[in-house]
């Protein structure tokens, strides 16, 4: 039963089926139970306080940006990204994971993406991916592996040894993407 009366100052402004006039001028109304009795006020104040905390969580778990889901192909599972501080993070923590951590960069330091990545086991195509940030980290059997990674029309290989414990770590750089085909027409030409 909801009943209008005064609580220790506490001020409810809202009823179900009440004006908000009718509730100012009432200042409390309280819900009665058995043995104790609850206002509306602090019923509201929890509710509001729990939408607060919801409403902070959902914040924190945009703005942390959680690894993109691992790939399977061939075996093989992988995961590519990277774009982003707290991806970048969020890799750096499950590096341990992975035993081949690729890393694709321009020489000047810029992180690349898109760079079309093979991996090789002898002559047989074990993993094919086109990269969706600068890393590339896969979990292989211990072995001897040829990767290839073409941005542009550039491709470079590098030949691994993936070892039986730990792993191994890979960096790809090419050429600045702007200075891609520039050419130097002069020798004594001062370079841009």
């Amino acid at each position: 039963m909801i009943r209008p009366g005064r609580h220790a100052g506490v001020v409810n402004n809202f009823l179900p089926g009440r004006s908000r006039r009718a509730g100012m001028r009432d200042k409390c109304h309280t819900l009665e139970k058995p043995g104790r009795e609850v206002t509306m006020s602090i019923f509201r104040a929890r509710v509001f306080s729990t939408s607060l905390l919801v409403g902070a969580i959902l914040c924190a778990s945009v703005s942390a940006q959680p690894l993109p889901a691992p790939a399977v192909q061939n075996g093989i599972r992988y995961v590519t990204g990277g774009i982003g501080e707290d991806e970048v993070k969020a890799f750096h923590s499950v590096a341990p994971k992975y035993n081949l951590r690729v890393t694709l960069s321009a020489k000047s330091g810029h992180y690349l993406s898109d760079v079309d990545v093979r991996i090789y086991a002898g002559t047989r195509s074990l993993l094919v991916v086109r990269t969706a940030g600068p890393f590339l980290f896969a979990h292989l059997p211990a072995g001897q592996y040829q990767i290839s990674a073409r941005d542009r029309h550039v491709t470079k290989t590098r030949k691994v040894v993936v070892p039986a414990r730990g792993g191994i770590d890979v960096h790809f750089s090419w050429e600045d993407p702007d200075r891609h085909d520039v050419m130097q027409l002069c020798t004594g030409c001062r370079t841009p």
